[in-house]
């Protein structure tokens, strides 16, 4: 357990030190992090190293670096940071162009049988007393949306990182990763599949990127992240979040802390004649073991209670 909660009613500050163990890649011009599902991206009120931001400024020693890909908080997974002009604008040039592949892991709740594609417009939503949540709406001012849901078997889970950096078709390299929990004990049935007891792995395949698209379009769909404080069971305990940081009422509502978001591959076309980027993170614990904990039992298997 991280010391301080970093779902207490402050964020900690990020130890330098512990940042480096979430980098991916590092070059002169680019690096890559694999975020926690604490972490905001942006600058806050709470100091320079209280974001993600401020803590690589502090790494690299660069007062300008250029945000490429952000990620909501409490998503996990790959963030990159351009550390030059010219790769800031290269990289986004490849997103505006839609060169960019992003396939995210989500432990979505109920059963998904089949995959599902979501083409459905998203806007501010006008009952919600959360602000920032948005839903499917027609409304003036909505913006094309279009996310694909497929359940996936859990080893299909990576468990470990990898990197490519270099032409297409160029093998990728292995980065080299401390041990994690496997995805299913010596207990779980070997038969399991995407239908975990009352959850579902799933792969998220956005071709948009707009606000909260995957947290919508989840929700709208009767399959909403787990963990998801505005889009699953009762957006109140969000706003009593912000208030308290995490409760016991949250810890009765919700089956694990933050939403069950990875973002676990990017891959940049960053033209013809020119470079691939590729990376890929594994799913943190804190989603390993919530998979694990709903993975059907062997017959006569005990109970991780017992």
């Amino acid at each position: 357990m991280r010391t301080p909660d970093p779902f207490g009613p402050e964020p900690p500050e990020v130890a330098l030190a512990e940042l480096a163990g979430w980098i991916l890649h590092e070059d002169a011009e680019l690096l890559v992090i694999d975020k926690p599902g604490w972490l905001v991206c942006h600058p806050s009120k709470h100091g320079p190293r209280s974001s993600l931001v401020g803590a690589c400024r502090e790494w690299t020693g660069l007062e300008r670096l250029h945000l490429v890909s952000r990620l909501d908080r409490e998503t996990s997974g790959l963030v990159l940071l351009a550390k030059t002009a010219t790769m800031a604008s290269r990289l986004q040039t490849a997103m505006q162009q839609r060169r960019v592949e992003k396939v995210y892991l989500a432990v979505l709740e109920g059963r998904l049988a089949a995959p599902v594609e979501v083409d459905a417009a998203l806007g501010p939503d006008p009952d919600s007393a959360v602000r920032a949540r948005v839903a499917v709406t027609d409304a003036p001012g909505s913006q094309a949306a279009f996310t694909r849901f497929e359940p996936v078997e859990p080893s299909e889970a990576k468990a470990s990182a990898s990197v490519e950096v270099g032409a297409e078709g160029d093998r990728p390299a292995s980065i080299a990763e401390p041990p994690r929990i496997g995805l299913l004990d010596d207990s779980a049935d070997p038969r399991a599949h995407a239908g975990l007891r009352g959850f579902t792995l799933a792969r998220v395949l956005p071709r948009t990127g707009r606000k909260h698209q995957i947290r919508a379009h989840a929700a709208h769909i009767g399959h909403a992240v787990a963990g998801d404080k505005i889009y699953g069971p009762d957006e109140t305990l969000f706003l009593e979040f912000i208030e308290r940081g995490w409760t016991e009422r949250m810890a009765r509502r919700l089956p694990i802390q933050r939403q069950a978001l990875h973002l676990a591959r990017l891959r940049f076309h960053l033209g013809a004649g020119e470079a691939s980027l590729r990376f890929e993170a594994p799913l943190p614990n804190e989603m390993r073991h919530l998979i694990a904990d709903r993975a059907p039992r062997r017959p006569g298997a005990p109970s991780r209670d017992t």
